[in-house]
């Protein structure tokens, strides 16, 4: 036998367990710790009486009948045991691949949540493969690029504009490129267009002075 997890919670919120009497929880101890890899125990009531020091009967193991789905005479599944154990088993998994073997050693009914398990792991492996493809497909953040002098007065000629393309350069580098409301400029050519439109109304003085400028 290997080392396992508990639930530590059943003494507090599992209601089933707290009715069990004092036996019939040696007994589910018994069970949980005994059975195999898969959850599953060939029970031998001689044996659980001598460990637990109680005698234990078919009634006890009855008590059990919601946690216990009975396979064949005297063998049981415990039938949280996988999930609780193992979460989603996985084929890629090698701790996994001896529960996956004795699962499908076993009835039909184990099959069919060996066959659930397994759905569940394609849908998981489904939904990470659609993640991926919008993270591929998701369109990248433009980054900001301040503009050389050169540039903006290329900009400038061919929009026929009288603004100082060094005072422009100066203004914004002054104040780390953001705008009068404190955010950050996004596109220097349509900044280069509010100053043109408020160099227009300035007439005849067109070039920027200190923080007046009404910015994008």
């Amino acid at each position: 036998m290997s080392k396992r997890f508990t639930d530590s919670t059943k003494w507090t919120s599992k209601p089933w367990f707290r009715k069990l009497s004092p036996v019939e929880k040696c007994l589910w101890f018994y069970v949980c710790d005994a059975c195999d890899v898969a959850g599953v125990i060939q029970l031998d009531l001689e044996l659980a009486s001598f460990v637990i020091g109680e005698e234990i009967t078919e009634k006890h193991v009855d008590s059990l009948e919601k946690q216990l789905d009975k396979l064949s005479e005297g063998v049981y599944w415990i039938k949280d045991f996988v999930g609780f154990q193992y979460g989603v088993l996985s084929e890629e998994c090698r701790p996994h691949k001896k529960v996956i073997e004795k699962l499908k050693g076993y009835s039909k009914g184990i099959q069919t949540l060996f066959d659930t398990l397994q759905d569940k792991d394609k849908d998981k492996e489904e939904d990470k493969d659609k993640e991926e493809d919008k993270t591929k497909t998701r369109t990248p953040v433009k980054r900001f690029i301040p503009p050389t002098i050169e540039e903006v007065a290329e900009y400038c000629q061919t929009r026929n504009n009288t603004i100082d393309p060094e005072a422009f350069i100066a203004h914004y580098e002054t104040n780390g490129w953001k705008q009068s409301n404190g955010n950050k400029v996004k596109d220097w050519k349509a900044a280069v267009i509010t100053w043109e439109k408020y160099a227009a109304k300035r007439q005849p003085s067109p070039s920027p002075s200190g923080n007046a400028f009404l910015d994008l």
